[in-house]
């Protein structure tokens, strides 16, 4: 029996056992379903077990803890954006990138404290966060391992991302003041001079996809951030300090999610999560997958609700 399930009180081990029972493997049973994030019974047994955590589980957590914060807009602090960033910007996915890397930075940059992306590839995932009340990407890596090497190999994965995103920015803040005055999402003339540590083909990529986007609330906040920062000094920095896997685990991430949990709070990152915190957190998160409105579950009792 999974760990994780000899932890849950009797109404949830009640709940799990009838999405066991009647559900198959197509997506219409799936066990969460929200656009690309898509979670079958392989990824929950894994999660309650000691299994490696799939990027998608980091991303039902992460659009859970958005849909929470959305419940009271005024006080959003934090957005949360899916992990499979890093894969995306690999693969040379630009509609994929767009949608989860470009967009949500747009929408998000002025009007939170914090953005979160978790970076997976190949079998370990870690976390990079955008302060943005500092002005600076910090990054996250429950196995730092015994030399710098490891160290930099994952922390170089992390640099693909800011320098990614810094060049978005740039190219934003290069006519924030004009996109304010048309009230449209303008991006920089190519004809004219490129702005200073800009990829060219990089930079008409991304005006291809953004140019003329109305501007919303959202992202009129964000031009008006950058009018205010130096774009060009958004450094990023490796943190040494938070607490790291065992060596033989598959918890890296859990550990990523307990890292977005805690710093969301504006708490200081534990230093000791150790195997029973651990398991605590694996349960944390079935929980809050299982009573999001988009889980299988809870779209059942809706359901019977509204048959009654």
């Amino acid at each position: 029996m999974y760990e994780v399930y000899n932890r849950l009180d009797e109404i949830s081990k009640k709940k799990l056992e009838n999405y066991w029972k009647s559900a198959s493997d197509s997506d219409e049973d799936a066990f969460y379903l929200q656009n690309r994030t898509i979670l079958y019974k392989h990824n929950i047994e894994k999660l309650m077990g000691d299994g490696p955590i799939s990027a998608l589980i980091i991303d039902a957590y992460g659009e859970a803890l958005n849909d929470d914060a959305k419940q009271n807009p005024q006080k959003q602090k934090n957005a949360y954006l899916s992990a499979n960033n890093y894969m995306f910007l690999r693969g040379a996915s630009h509609k994929l990138t767009y949608h989860a890397f470009y967009m949500p930075l747009l929408e998000n940059i002025g009007r939170v404290d914090r953005v979160f992306i978790p970076i997976t590839d190949e079998n370990h995932h870690t976390l990079l966060v955008f302060d943005t009340g500092a002005a600076k990407w910090t990054h996250f890596n429950s196995f730092r391992g015994t030399s710098e090497q490891t160290l930099q190999y994952y922390h170089k994965k992390a640099i693909v991302l800011v320098e990614t995103a810094n060049i978005f920015l740039c190219l934003l803040k290069e006519c924030a003041a004009v996109s304010l005055k048309t009230k449209l999402v303008q991006i920089p003339d190519f004809d004219a001079k490129m702005p200073r540590g800009l990829n060219e083909a990089s930079a008409r990529m991304i005006s291809k996809i953004l140019a003329s986007n109305e501007l919303t609330p959202e992202y009129a906040q964000t031009m008006k951030y950058l009018i205010c920062h130096d774009t060009t000094n958004f450094k990023l920095t490796e943190n040494r300090e938070c607490p790291q896997q065992a060596n033989n685990s598959n918890d890296c991430g859990v550990f990523v999610m307990h890292f977005m949990k805690q710093l969301s709070k504006d708490q200081q990152i534990e230093s000791d999560f150790n195997k029973e915190k651990v398991w605590q957190m694996r349960k944390e998160v079935l929980m809050k997958i299982m009573s999001n409105e988009r889980s299988w579950i809870s779209i059942k009792e809706r359901e019977e609700r509204n048959a009654k």
